[in-house]
């Protein structure tokens, strides 16, 4: 990264980026959930996620073959800062095949108590990434465990129709 005091502005390459800290994206979080309320803040946030997950997916798709699905999506998060991809796994059913995304680190819930999970930004990122590799639209996407709620890992199960 490079900066251009004279410009107010930061490069990464050729690209310009910026920076600011996970604290202050948690307080935009929790300013809309003040104004809009829990069910219209997760809506929000979750679509936010999925268009950086769209972005993120297709920036790295012709990385991405079967074998490393993984190490792609740890490896474009962690570069970004937002933690990372302990485990994903697939489960399949008769009916529906459901990977389960096992995240460490989290940028959102990142030294954050709550009573419920909160990091419906991430759950927008797994989704979509699982919805570009798959080319196919999930039937949901759902946090299990978040770290907010003094659990070890966020766990993330996204759920696709057979």
């Amino acid at each position: 990264m490079k900066r251009r005091e004279e410009e107010g502005s930061i490069y990464e390459g050729e690209v310009r980026v910026i920076t600011f800290r996970a604290s202050t994206f948690q307080s935009v979080i929790e300013k809309v959930r003040e104004m809009a309320g829990s069910v219209v803040t997760r809506t929000i946030f979750y679509q936010i996620g999925n268009k950086i997950g769209h972005r993120a997916f297709k920036y790295s798709e012709s990385e991405i073959t079967p074998d490393n699905l993984p190490s792609v999506v740890d490896g474009v998060l962690a570069m970004r800062g937002w933690g990372r991809l302990a485990s994903l796994s697939r489960i399949e059913s008769p009916r529906e095949i459901v990977y389960e995304c096992t995240f460490n680190e989290c940028v959102i819930c990142h030294e954050l108590t709550a009573k419920e999970p909160i990091c419906d930004v991430m759950r927008g990122i797994f989704a979509a990434w699982l919805e570009g590799y798959l080319k196919k639209k999930p039937q949901s996407s759902v946090e299990t465990e978040c770290r907010a709620m003094n659990k070890k890992s966020c766990i993330f199960k996204v759920i696709f129709a057979k």
